[in-house]
């Protein structure tokens, strides 16, 4: 399935709301109808998506902005032919992170108290939606019901994966993962960061049915990993470590097989779509014994969106790739994570984290030892640096300023500051006054923030 934001000039779309206009009327009194018309959904404060298969609409849905802070879902709406596939729960997911990103606290809507609404909110609770009072300009109605969600309230109420308690003990004796709990959101990109032999790969197996775990649970969208086993590989596709491929098939034989596989249709477009994302279209009747290293990670990507999950794993997806593929790896995600796709990496390249991810968990000796959003982490964790370069080395730290506890570099013609990125301007003043007291001339200063992967060090050190 594909989410496309829609500008409502096509046929499919008009003939789709038209028919939820009339679903609405059959079963709900003109007063108590408050679905909008091609005209309402046109205007400036509402964004419309569509969910598509090949050529097939299968559903669509609206985000209309109430206020700064406050969005309402309308237009909810499933083609009788696609029913019972799960398009409306994809096309939840979309919205909700469409909502998050956009920096709205609640979400909310309304739809109909009778009984033919039943599945409707259902799925909205499963979702986290809560009944509430009429909100906007809605008043009390018997046909109505009103839900909200609570988007300041994070990965508790909108949890796609649920980690808890979890521990894996191999015969061995072997503490494999120690006791993890993770909440992991829809629609984010998460990374997951550790040293070798932390835990990332057992972790990524046992939420995707390859290993058990010893103890604990693990849910994906609301189902538990081994008695629903079916339902949360279906929603789950893995791009795992190992260059594991068919060496004998073509790109495309083995991508269509991998689908295949997970019970779906066979849809030329959507292989197409997928291949020529991963620059893979001119080799789609290649062996793959014939392709290079970096190529075979890009079929090993293609197999795992074959098959359209909501949720996609990835262990060291750039590992022996080229920096121009990979940077192309990097707007493919995002163009994943923007369709609805919830992603979650593993990467040894600090700076994909960095550059990336909406969260990030670090992972080491098998327990979690933080789980932080990017901005955020950087922010309380990161240090700056103020360095002074001098007009003349010091062969040491002038008495007057050693209570700023400065470090002399380069040959002593650096002065160097460290300070908490949240304290930026703590004592900065007071160290450029007793600097000019002291007679130390500088010619030029120099900020540095430390990087993402200083932090993970710092961590990682702190641990050992």
């Amino acid at each position: 399935m594909q989410i496309r934001r829609d500008d409502l000039t096509g046929a499919p779309i008009a003939t789709l709301l038209r028919e939820h206009l009339e679903e609405m009327a059959a079963h709900s009194p003109p007063e108590s109808t408050h679905a909008l018309n091609l005209d309402g959904l046109r205007g400036d404060d509402v964004t419309v998506w569509t969910v598509w298969e090949g050529e097939a609409l299968l559903g669509c849905g609206a985000l209309k902005e109430l206020d700064p802070a406050h969005g309402e879902i309308k237009s909810m709406r499933t083609s009788p032919d696609h029913r019972r596939r799960g398009v409306a729960a994809r096309l939840l997911e979309h919205l909700i992170g469409e909502a998050r990103r956009r920096g709205y606290s609640t979400l909310s809507l309304e739809t109909g108290s009778m009984a033919h609404f039943e599945a409707a909110r259902a799925l909205y609770e499963r979702f986290g939606f809560r009944y509430c009072p009429p909100f906007g300009r809605y008043v009390e109605d018997p046909n109505s019901v009103f839900m909200t969600l609570d988007l300041t309230a994070g990965a508790d109420v909108d949890a796609v994966v649920r980690v808890q308690g979890l521990s894996k003990v191999y015969e061995s004796g072997l503490t494999a993962l120690d006791d993890v709990s993770l909440d992991i959101r829809r629609g984010e990109i998460f990374a997951l960061l550790g040293p070798n032999g932390a835990g990332k790969t057992t972790l990524i197996s046992i939420i995707c049915g390859l290993v058990n775990g010893s103890r604990g649970s693990v849910t994906v969208d609301g189902y538990d990993v081994v008695r629903d086993y079916r339902e949360t590989r279906a929603r789950i596709g893995l791009v795992p470590q190992e260059l594991t491929n068919e060496a004998f098939e073509t790109v495309w034989a083995t991508v269509s097989f991998s689908r295949g596989l997970f019970g779906k249709p066979p849809d030329d477009a959507h292989i197409e779509r997928v291949l020529r994302q991963l620059a893979l279209w001119d080799k789609r009747d290649d062996q793959l014994i014939t392709l290079s290293g970096g190529m075979k990670r890009r079929v090993l990507i293609a197999k795992a969106l074959s098959h359209e999950p909501a949720i996609l794993f990835l262990d060291e997806p750039t590992a022996g790739v080229d920096v121009a593929l990979r940077r192309g790896l990097w707007a493919l995600v995002r163009d994943l994570r923007d369709s609805g796709v919830t992603v979650i990496l593993t990467t040894h390249y600090i700076e994909e984290a960095e550059l990336m991810a909406d969260r990030i968990g670090v992972i080491d000796h098998g327990r979690l030892v933080l789980v932080e959003e990017t901005s955020a982490l950087m922010s309380s964790l990161g240090r700056k640096r103020l360095i002074l370069q001098l007009a003349e080395p010091l062969s040491e730290v002038p008495e007057r300023l050693r209570a700023h506890e400065l470090a002399l570099e380069g040959d002593g013609y650096e002065l160097v500051y460290s300070y908490d990125a949240q304290r930026a301007h703590s004592g900065i003043d007071t160290l450029f006054a007793d600097v000019e007291a002291a007679g130390v001339r500088f010619t030029d200063v120099v900020t540095e923030q430390s990087s993402l992967e200083d932090i993970f060090v710092d961590l990682v050190e702190q641990r050992a």
